[in-house]
């Protein structure tokens, strides 16, 4: 392990995501409604149910944004190739970087479903979806599944289903959870994590308000 370099905390954010990944998997009666990309005046966006997810494939920081991708600054960004989920392709840039193995959590953006056949069914699909993309390179892609954080029923169903795969570390939005984490209707999910030893992850999304103010006064409005 020496001079042996693990990014604890990388990310395959919806925008990279294959475009088919659930309208492959999810089942026929479930695809019309499920997650898929939809073009908008204002770009591509993942629609799901008719709520919005988040936006779909990269830019370039030449679009004004100021923000450049790290496969940008690598010199290999390319239109139309999701570099980040192309597993020999993610393993390339590593090596560029001189990263041994990355730790894969999933979307930021908050996977809501309403529905809840169609909520657990959307989560099982990505998290397939994730088992094949890390297969062959487990010690260098370790991903860590999603888990609904509105559907406590739900988080524990796919729990005890992937930790019987191999997995060593779950994610839980835990900022967005309803109920919240330390609620009573939570503790059967507690008590199976406790029971395998499995970590469970608490990564926080961040969400950006804003707050229009009073010209004269700068108060909020």
């Amino acid at each position: 392990m020496a001079n042996t370099v693990i990014s604890a905390d990388d990310h395959i954010d919806l925008r990279w995501l294959p475009k088919d990944l659930w309208s492959e998997r999810l089942p026929s009666r479930l695809r019309e409604r499920g997650p898929h990309v939809e073009t908008t005046e204002k770009g591509e966006y993942w629609i799901c149910d008719g709520e919005t997810w988040g936006t779909w494939g990269a830019y370039s920081a030449a679009n004004g944004s100021g923000a450049m991708w790290a496969v940008e600054r690598g010199g290999v960004l390319e239109e139309g190739v999701l570099r980040p989920t192309v597993p020999e392709l993610r393993l390339t840039d590593m090596d560029r970087d001189g990263v041994h193995a990355s730790v894969l959590y999933g979307p930021t953006d908050l996977m809501a479903v309403a529905d809840d056949e169609l909520r657990r069914a959307s989560y099982a699909a990505y998290n397939d979806w994730l088992k094949e993309f890390c297969a062959g390179n487990e010690g260098r892609l370790i991903g860590v599944p999603q888990l609904p954080m509105t559907d406590p029923v739900g988080a524990l169903n796919e729990f005890e289903r992937l930790a019987k795969q191999g997995f060593r570390h779950f994610n839980l939005m835990a900022a967005g959870a309803e109920p919240p984490v330390y609620d009573k209707a939570w503790e059967p999910f507690w008590s199976a994590a406790e029971e395998s030893g499995i970590p469970i992850g608490f990564h926080l999304v961040v969400e950006v308000r804003r707050v229009k103010r009073d010209n004269e006064s700068g108060n909020p409005i």
